[in-house]
């Protein structure tokens, strides 16, 4: 539940889940993180489909050169990530361990969400040099605290893109980065000792959590109050910092 609700929502679910790690002593498996980590993907899948139908067309259809832009836009934003992922896993993984970063990247977030609330919409597509942007914005989202929709989003509504087409630039650059990582997550997978049903059950309640809080998420951009995350992250961020 805790990674449907936060996955989507611009309050990073990886300081979410470090503090349900850190403070209710959970220690779950490396399985259980992907599959909660698949059934959200599965949710953006489903909601995307036509978007993510279209964009493989497009590189058999000549003809529709708006799709293929924006799959090659993807793809080029995706190497960005790839490249900061790569250069600082090492210190993005130590980062998982200590609060203290939690709480100053939690309030960062806060800060470019309440930003958004300022941004000047001028184009209605996304541009190459921002697209790269975008993808180093994402890689550094890798930073538990640093929330990766609320991250992504904010800079491409704060470079001037359309809220909405930011949300969807943002969603679907999500899809090869989280492929991606739970690729790398699997690699050092041994052996898992919860049951069946346990894994189940967190699947199928991230699936539907994930889902309605997409769904919600999008009409929250829609609606100009993207912004209203930022309280909750900055509080958030200083109380961790305080305890």
């Amino acid at each position: 539940i805790v990674q449907g609700l936060t996955e989507w929502i611009p309050v990073s679910s990886s300081a979410h889940l470090v503090i349900f790690q850190e403070y209710f002593n959970i220690k779950a498996s490396i399985l259980f993180d992907v599959l909660v980590q698949v059934a959200s993907l599965f949710a953006l899948l489903f909601i995307f489909r036509q978007d993510i139908k279209n964009i493989i067309k497009s590189f058999f259809n000549k003809e529709d050169k708006s799709y293929r832009k924006l799959g090659l836009l993807i793809i080029f934003a995706t190497i960005f990530t790839v490249i900061i992922a790569l250069l600082f896993r090492k210190q993005f993984e130590s980062f998982f361990s200590n609060l203290t970063v939690v709480g100053i990247a939690l309030i960062i977030t806060g800060i470019l969400l309440f930003l958004t609330k300022f941004a000047k919409e001028k184009y209605q597509e996304v541009s190459f040099k921002q697209a790269s942007l975008i993808g180093i914005t994402q890689g550094i989202a890798i930073i538990p605290g640093i929330s990766r929709s609320g991250s992504t989003i904010s800079i491409a509504m704060l470079l001037g893109i359309n809220r909405e087409q930011a949300a969807r630039f943002s969603f679907l650059l999500f899809i090869p980065a989280i492929i991606g990582a739970l690729i790398l997550q699997l690699t050092s997978f041994n052996s898992s000792k919860e049951s069946i049903s346990f894994l189940a059950i967190g699947f199928i309640s991230s699936l539907i959590v994930s889902f309605l809080t997409l769904k919600w998420l999008l009409k929250i951009i829609k609606t100009r109050k993207f912004h209203y995350f930022s309280p909750y992250c900055i509080i958030l961020g200083v109380i961790i910092l305080i305890l």
